[in-house]
Formats: C-alpha cells, sequence, structure tokens
C-alpha cells in the first residue's frame, strides 16, 4: 500500500512538473510588431552629430511608416553600417510625427498589450537643438479612426554629450475597436530642439495570469493525496 501511494505521489508531480513546463513556455509574450529602424534610407547625410561624430541624416523614408514635420525623418546611424535610430524634432511650426501606415491586430477588448523600445536624448549638428530636461517624447496608441487608445509621455533628460539609450516600456487594455497603429511625435511642440531618440521598438500581448491554473492543480493534487492516504 505505501509503495503504491509512493508511485501515485510521483506520477502527480512529474504531472505538476509537466503543467509547469507547459504554462511556463506558453506564457511567454507573443510579440505581434517589431522595428529597428534600419530600414532607414534615402535620409540627406548632411552632418555630424555634435559630441559623438556620428553621421546624422533628414529627410528619409522608413518602411511601414508615414511622417510629417520639419525636416522628417530624422535619424542617427550609430555605427556607419546602417543600425540607424529615429530622432522626433519638436519644430515651429511643424513638430515631427511619425506614425504607423497600417494597423496590427493588437486590440482585442480586456487583453494586455505592452510596447517596449530604447529611447534617449538626442541632438544633431549644434548645441541649440539638443534635448533639454524640459523636452518630453510622446507615443500614442492610435484607433483606426485616429483617437488615441493610450499616451504614453517621458522627459528623456539633458542631453549627456553622449548618444545613450535606456529601456522603457508601458502597457495598454485593449477595447475591441479594431487594429492599432503606433505613433511617435513630441509633447512639446514649437521648441525647435529634439525631444529624443528611439530605437528598437516592439509591441507584445501581455501573457494571461497562470495564478488560477497553477491554483488548481495544487488544490487537484492535495485532494488526491488525501484520498490515498484515506
Amino acid at each position: 500500500m505505501k509503495t503504491q501511494t509512493q508511485t501515485v505521489q510521483k506520477f502527480l508531480l512529474a504531472l505538476v512538473a509537466g503543467v509547469l513546463l507547459t504554462l511556463c513556455t506558453t506564457s511567454r509574450a507573443q510579440v505581434l510588431f517589431s522595428d529597428n529602424f534600419n530600414g532607414y534610407y534615402n535620409g540627406n547625410q548632411n552632418a555630424l552629430q555634435i559630441d559623438t561624430g556620428l553621421q546624422i541624416s533628414f529627410g528619409g523614408l522608413l518602411p511601414g511608416w508615414t511622417a510629417s514635420g520639419d525636416g522628417a525623418i530624422h535619424a542617427v546611424n550609430q555605427d556607419g553600417l546602417g543600425n540607424y535610430a529615429i530622432m522626433i524634432f519638436d519644430g515651429n511650426p511643424n513638430p515631427n510625427v511619425v506614425t504607423m501606415a497600417s494597423g496590427i491586430a493588437a486590440n482585442t477588448a480586456g487583453l494586455q498589450y505592452q510596447v517596449a523600445f530604447e529611447a534617449g536624448p538626442a541632438a544633431y549638428a549644434h548645441t541649440f537643438e539638443e534635448t533639454t530636461a524640459a523636452q518630453i517624447l510622446e507615443i500614442n496608441v492610435l484607433r483606426g479612426d485616429n483617437s488615441v487608445l493610450y499616451q504614453w509621455q517621458q522627459h528623456m533628460g539633458a542631453w549627456p554629450q553622449a548618444l545613450t539609450f535606456s529601456p522603457y516600456s508601458f502597457d495598454y487594455v485593449g477595447d475591441g475597436s479594431g487594429p492599432v497603429r503606433l505613433q511617435i511625435t513630441t509633447a512639446t511642440p514649437g521648441d525647435v530642439i529634439f525631444s529624443g531618440a528611439l530605437d528598437n521598438l516592439s509591441l507584445a500581448q501581455v501573457p494571461e495570469p497562470t495564478t488560477f491554473a497553477l491554483a488548481g492543480l495544487g488544490s487537484m493534487a492535495l485532494l488526491v493525496f488525501r484520498r490515498r492516504n484515506k
């Protein structure tokens, strides 16, 4: 009887381990969109970035995106080999607005999504264009009618005389109104200064919590143990 109980216990432990492994595997975030901006092309490379000496361009194109505003799209070539990051110019009177051309299915009602990216201060060829502590970079999640489902804003901080990036992310909950588009712009238009630089943008569906599934599995195992012991 004792041997049979031990066998059942081992089976249940193996079952729990298998389910846990399955839950961990299936609970990873599902990436729905990503862009490293290395597709940037046709930019007018007219200067070198102040302090870093990196190649900087304006007026370029980015596949999958539309752009408006003074000199859009600005970009910095981080290694001279086409590893681009885009830069958002506050512009006066026309700030930069860079928007996805097509919507993506990331708006199921009640589901949680995460937008992740790297961002930091930006600069062009002159000190008066450098990001200051007052500038704010903005990312909007737009519905099909261009209304804002979610808005993220962040001060990038003053230009540190070097091109530096930090990881950022924000979550939003879908409302079921249809595909969404990401829009990158500034919350401080008219300053004639860069709000920031951005790279490695992605959008993913946040996995559903597995807490209830694990609790239910634990309760089932405890019940079987008790019955077998009786």
